[in-house]
């Protein structure tokens, strides 16, 4: 009874939930969605957010329900496997590695555009510097500590709420209209851009063995924390649009938002340092934690391959973790070499949504422990899923 008790002690509660739920959700990314969004939906990306919100709440309640059955890590192996065996749970890694990745080609092209703002080296060149860095400092053992996170959502969070108030401060009627000037299709055509800017969200499932009441307090973190995040990235991309005319986000993801404000409103020339800091530290930090992530995940996925010549190459130490270090990075360094940033952005989610359907799969086909609104949940969520890997692959092959 005293050990249950301490151990409950140790439990966060739902603000603390909520916190974490943010920061995984929270990145760099949300500064070049107004230049994404605009040639694909423009001021109607306020829907696409809202319709995106619910689809990842179902997904999120579903790995989440996935989680109290099966209580453990690696999520993107075991629940696959649960249904499909070694077979499934192998693709469903390692499409997930796969997107996770391509993600960070994305993450540092957009370095190389921030920094390039001060510099007279090219974008692409300054982007594979910072990678080069980051490598070093992931093979040092490195780490950022708690504290470092939270200054790094700060660093978002604050130039975010800024630069949102002084757009909406600067709003203009004529811009409301036309709401929807690429057709009311551009809505669902711009789910993948607007995922790709929340993704991270199904890290709140892995909370499950740490808060107190999870089957109550999980669900309503998750609900909280996606919340807060739409609502921010909303009032923020809509007040971008609602301010600056279209014709200013013509270079798209190659031209830093900061460079956009001041061009428009040069009277705030103190939002380019500011906002050109806070994403470069949270492009850095983001960075950071995700290749030595991706590398812990493609070891793990590397250790459980049948195959004798890898087996014997782990068990002597050819293979380890820092060789999975230096996989990620040249992985990554292709992405942002060769693959345009809007492509990114599409690839990503036909990458890792197929993870979270292989995943939720297992949910529908769960007969421990099963409760009427499982199977509805993961029709739910399958649907959702569906609807992002068909947006993505027309973005792809479009």
């Amino acid at each position: 009874m005293m050990e249950k008790k301490m151990s409950n002690q140790n439990k966060i509660g739902v603000l603390a939930a909520t916190i974490i739920g943010i920061n995984a959700m929270i990145g760099a990314g949300v500064f070049a969605m107004p230049a994404l969004l605009s040639s694909v939906v423009g001021p109607a990306s306020i829907l696409s957010f809202a319709l995106n919100s619910f689809i990842i709440l179902t997904i999120v309640f579903s790995l989440g329900r996935l989680a109290l059955l099966y209580p453990g890590e690696g999520w993107g192996y075991r629940y696959p496997s649960l249904w499909g065996g070694h077979l499934v749970g192998m693709i469903s890694s390692c499409l997930y590695i796969g997107g996770v990745t391509v993600a960070m080609g994305f993450l540092t092209q957009q370095a190389g555009v921030w920094l390039a703002q001060y510099s007279s080296y090219s974008a692409s060149t300054l982007g594979t510097v910072v990678l080069g860095i980051l490598l070093a400092l992931v093979l040092a053992g490195t780490e950022i500590s708690s504290w470092g996170q939270y200054l790094i959502a700060a660093c978002v969070l604050v130039p975010l709420g800024i630069t949102s108030v002084i757009c909406w401060a600067h709003f203009q009627p004529s811009l409301v209209t036309p709401f929807v000037p690429h057709g009311y299709q551009s809505i669902l055509t711009a789910l993948p851009v607007v995922i790709f800017s929340l993704l991270g969200f199904e890290s709140i499932t892995s909370l499950y063995s740490v808060v107190e009441n999870p089957r109550t307090n999980v669900p309503r973190a998750a609900v909280y924390a996606v919340c807060t995040v739409v609502g921010m990235y909303t009032l923020f991309v809509s007040g971008a649009f609602f301010s600056i005319a279209p014709q200013h986000f013509s270079a798209g993801a190659s031209e830093a938002f900061s460079e956009v404000l001041v061009r428009v409103m040069p009277q705030y020339g103190f939002l380019k340092v500011l906002c050109s800091v806070g994403a470069f530290f949270a492009i850095f930090g983001t960075l950071h934690s995700m290749i030595w992530s991706v590398a812990v995940l493609l070891f793990d996925v590397v250790k459980r391959v049948k195959l004798t010549v890898v087996t014997q190459a782990v068990a002597r130490g050819s293979i380890t973790a820092t060789t999975c270090v230096v996989i990620t990075g040249a992985a990554t360094l292709y992405c942002t070499l060769g693959i345009a940033a809007e492509k990114i952005v599409a690839m990503t989610p036909l990458l890792i949504v197929p993870a979270y359907t292989l995943s939720v799969v297992a949910l529908l086909l769960n007969k421990k422990d099963a409760k009427k609104g499982d199977r509805f949940l993961a029709v739910l969520s399958l649907a959702s899923c569906s609807l992002l890997i068909y947006y993505s692959l027309q973005s792809v092959i479009g």
